[in-house]
């Protein structure tokens, strides 16, 4: 999706991160290798699938009746599409 957006934005006339800085959610290591770099918000995916695979295990053996409220930290790694290096994006 992420070289999706990049291309569309390109047929626009759409210059990243001149005109509009692109974030991305979820990291790859080829992201650092297009130009430009994609910024990304790095999730800690691991312990993404563990928690919700507790999470499923305990509702099919129906021990959790309420929802339950997961804050998992995530990471912001700067690169070129998201503009300047000092980002204004607070996560949390």
């Amino acid at each position: 999706m992420a070289l999706g957006v990049l291309k569309a934005l390109s047929e626009k006339g759409i210059q990243i991160p001149n005109e509009m800085g692109l974030v991305i959610f979820g990291d790859l290591p080829w992201f650092k290798y297009v130009h430009p770099a994609l910024t990304v918000v790095a999730a800690p995916t691991t312990d993404f699938g563990e928690i919700m695979g507790k999470l499923i295990l305990e509702r099919l053996k129906g021990n959790r009746e309420k929802p339950r409220q997961v804050v998992l930290e995530m990471q912001l790694i700067p690169r070129g599409s998201g503009g300047e290096e000092k980002s204004h994006l607070h996560l949390g």
